[in-house]
């Protein structure tokens, strides 16, 4: 038994040495790869350094040359300039507005009654005076039938009664009477028969059936819309602008409508302008009537309407960035020639109207003048740039 023992612990023993062995391996191999590891990217770190000490020795080199030759100047700061000349300037109204249907009508029963039949489907083309839904009529015609043959017995009568009174036979009385009585009669025939035509709801308008908000079986009341009916070929674009703008704008003012899903910007003229401001929005009403309709608007899409309140045909423009201030008011800065170089200088302007980051100038430039748009800032008066 205990040789047995000794034995099994000599194993174990042995057991530990490999492990131990086998861990000491292990941990040098990966101080040996990450040192491998390390030593990689300090080589391309050197590498790199070596690249960039090469590049930046070459970048001296060629600018001294170009230096030497005249091609550049070290002091002297690189800007871009526009080129003055007189161009359109328009400013615009914008306001958001909707597309709305200059026949857009929600046709409506003139009696009660209970739908018996619905002729249409939605969007069916319709025509003007089309039937469309009809009502139930049964107690109307059954009382037009009764009424009939009491109008025909009446007229009968009074025929007779006219032929003898023509001959001087019979009274006055009479013939007044039976008279009286056709004439009744014919007066209810004709208020029935009206009354039977009410239950008829016919389109007051050429469109397109767009909604129908009934079913057949349903008791309608008279003067609640069931079924609406647009005229895509005709449509408008209605928008409200602020009081503010009451006397800028008029009829026959050019606007360009434009649409947020991307349809394409319509150009047209202001058909109606409202002279009365609503007190609620402190608003005023624009229409705009579209002569040819795109396919793809459809009442209530949403547009920006754009009208224009001030346009001249010819003016300077420049971006609104590059108006600077000083005590004297308002100047910009362009490149004069002087004995072949481009010398900073000031010119005083007189702004106008502002839109669409674009400034009008009423004075201060002229044609030609070279204006420093890009890299004004912190030039001085007098100083040369390159462009």
């Amino acid at each position: 038994m205990k040789l047995k023992a000794a034995k099994n612990k000599s194993s174990f023993n042995m057991i530990q040495v490999n492990i131990k062995s086998i861990i000491g391996i292990s941990a040098i191999l990966l101080v040996v790869a990450c040192g491998k590891k390390q030593t990689d990217k300090k080589a391309e770190l050197d590498a790199l350094i070596k690249e960039q000490v090469a590049l930046n020795e070459k970048i001296k080199t060629l600018r001294a040359e170009l230096e030497k030759k005249g091609d550049i100047d070290s002091k002297t700061k690189r800007v871009e300039v526009l080129d003055m000349s007189t161009t359109p300037f328009v400013h615009y109204i914008e306001v958001q507005a909707k597309v709305d249907g200059d026949q857009n009508v929600n046709v409506a029963p003139q009696m009660g009654g209970t739908v018996k039949s619905i002729l249409v489907k939605q969007g069916q083309a319709v025509v003007k005076g089309q039937l469309l839904a009809h009502l139930d009529d049964a107690i109307l015609i059954q009382g037009i039938n009764e009424l009939k043959s009491q109008v025909d017995f009446a007229t009968n009568l009074y025929n007779k009664q006219e032929n003898l009174w023509k001959q001087k036979i019979g009274s006055e009385l009479q013939y007044l009477s039976a008279k009286n009585n056709k004439e009744s009669l014919e007066n209810k025939m004709r208020t029935l028969v009206e009354q039977r035509n009410m239950t008829d709801i016919k389109s007051p308008i050429n469109g397109t059936v767009d909604n129908i908000a009934i079913k057949e079986g349903q008791a309608i009341a008279p003067g609640l819309p069931c079924i609406n009916v647009v005229n895509l070929s005709s449509l408008k674009v209605k928008g409200e602008l602020s009081e503010a703008y009451i006397d800028k704008v008029k009829t026959g003012d050019e606007v360009i409508i434009k649409f947020p899903d991307g349809s394409k910007n319509i150009t047209a003229r202001t058909t109606y302008v409202s002279k009365v401001v609503n007190p609620m929005t402190r608003t005023f009403t624009v229409e705009v009537q579209l002569e040819k309709v795109p396919a793809e608007l459809r009442p209530g899409m949403v547009a920006i309407l754009k009208v224009v309140d001030y346009k001249t045909p010819s003016a300077y423009v420049v971006p609104v960035n590059n108006i600077q201030t000083d005590e004297n008011g308002n100047y910009v800065l362009i490149a004069m020639n002087n004995s072949g170089k481009a010398i900073v200088a000031k010119k005083a302007v007189q702004t106008g109207a502002t839109y669409g980051g674009m400034v009008e100038i009423k004075s201060g430039l002229e044609a030609g003048d070279k204006l420093i748009s890009k890299g004004y800032q912190g030039l001085n008066e007098g100083e040369e740039v390159l462009f």
